[in-house]
This record gives structure tokens, sequence and C-alpha cells, in this order.
């Protein structure tokens, strides 16, 4: 699986990762990690370290990699919410339009 696409199985935002990829949380420093007691950002220095396992050639590519997903998905959530609002406001100011949606949940 390429770098890019892991990311869809892995949980950048909690730093967790798959149960079912059973990869060992360990680095120099530390023996394998519990996940109690283990804070997020120690879990997310050893994920990137690992990044290689995931399909990454570096830490760099596995963060641009998230940073443009994240870009992605924070770009399409504005346009979201700029649609919702427009709805909104039509569905305020044009009486055909209100008068058919209630006429649709009826």
């Amino acid at each position: 699986m390429k770098g890019a696409d892991i990311l869809g199985a892995v949980s950048l935002k909690k730093f967790s990762i798959p149960n079912s990829l059973n990869l060992p949380l360990t680095n120099s420093k530390e023996k394998t990690l519990s996940s109690k007691g283990s804070s997020k950002v120690t879990l997310a220095i050893i994920w990137l370290e690992q990044c290689q396992l995931f399909g990454f050639k570096d830490k760099s590519e596995l963060v641009r990699t998230a940073i443009n997903r994240l870009y992605e998905q924070l770009k399409q959530q504005q346009k979201l919410r700029e649609s919702a609002q427009l709805y909104a406001e039509i569905y305020e100011t044009d009486e055909e339009t209100r008068a058919l949606t209630e006429a649709a949940l009826a």
C-alpha cells in the first residue's frame, strides 16, 4: 500500500495505528508502549519514526501528505459551509422554496 493510501487507515487525529497492522510501538528510548499512560505526542513521534513501514520514503513525505490531506478536507468543509449558508439564505428569502420544502416534508 502506498504511503498516501495508508492515511485512510490511520487516524492522524488520535495518532493510532490499526491493530490489523500488528506493528511494534517501540523506539530506541522506550520499551513497548502501552495505550494507557502513553502521551499522544509520544505515539505520534514513534509513528513518524516508523513511517517507512507505512510506505513513505521518509518523515517529510508522511508529514507533507498528511498536511495536504488536511488542507483538502478543510477546503471541502469550507465549501460545504458556504453552500449550506447559501441554501439557508435562499430558504429564508424565497417563499416558493419554503413551500416546496414544507410540502416535501409533510
